[in-house]
């Protein structure tokens, strides 16, 4: 017999880059300027939303602090005991988060965080950027050239 109530998935939360921007930038400009460490930052982003978590949800706010890493907006120190026997690794998210600290925003990540658009001038494109010229380019340059010409002007 089929069950007559919708099968209802456990709901999975996500933790957004301008969450947590917002949140260490909240932290850096109080008295003690910091959020403690990546799990008490995520425990504390959680009371925040008034949700519970559960074990999924340490590795993909690891992951979501690695993409603001990668992206040049978050940087923390992974610090390790001199005792610690196990190199700390991003594979057992709640031990690497625990260890996590000194969490503070670039110069990028600050802007973002406060929401704040620098806009700058587009350059000259009659002027050299410095920028490689690809051979597809240069290719394409070359194809157009050459139909400009006939077969008599063009060396083979």
């Amino acid at each position: 017999m089929l069950p007559t109530q919708p099968l209802r998935l456990p709901a999975v939360t996500l933790w957004t880059d301008t969450e947590i921007l917002r949140h260490v930038d909240a932290a850096e400009k109080r008295e003690h300027g910091t959020v403690g460490n990546g799990l008490d930052m995520l425990r504390a982003l959680a009371a925040e939303r008034g949700v519970a978590l559960d074990d999924g949800d340490y590795g993909r706010f690891l992951h979501e602090l690695f993409v603001l890493q990668a992206a040049g907006l978050l940087s923390w120190q992974l610090m390790q005991s001199p005792g610690r026997v196990r190199q700390i690794k991003p594979a057992e998210p709640l031990d690497f988060l625990n260890n996590s600290r000194d969490f503070s925003l670039t110069y990028e990540g600050r802007n973002q965080a406060q929401g704040r658009v620098i806009l700058v001038p587009l350059p000259d494109p009659a002027e050299d950027d410095g920028r490689m010229i690809t051979s597809l380019t240069l290719e394409y340059v070359a194809k157009s050239i050459a139909r400009q010409l006939d077969q008599f002007q063009v060396r083979s």
